[in-house]
């Protein structure tokens, strides 16, 4: 089942003060990588990484672009 209309659909709570950027990865598409920021004084022990999970669900291939610029 899939969410199109806008709801949030789930919440994976990370143990980093910051998590900033993500992005779909590994063969099935279904790696959920998730970079920290590190902030300044911060004393948890992930911030600053980049963290690997797996969310349960799958990220769909892009179509290629087949146009020119």
């Amino acid at each position: 089942m899939r969410c199109v209309d806008g709801r949030l659909d789930r919440a994976i709570e990370l143990p980093v003060s910051k998590p900033s950027m993500c992005a779909f990865g590994g063969s099935q598409l279904d790696t959920l990588s998730v970079a920290s920021i590190q902030p300044a004084g911060a004393v948890g022990e992930h911030d600053g990484c980049v963290l690997m999970l797996n969310p349960g669900v799958t990220k769909l291939l892009e179509p290629a672009f087949a146009g020119t610029f």
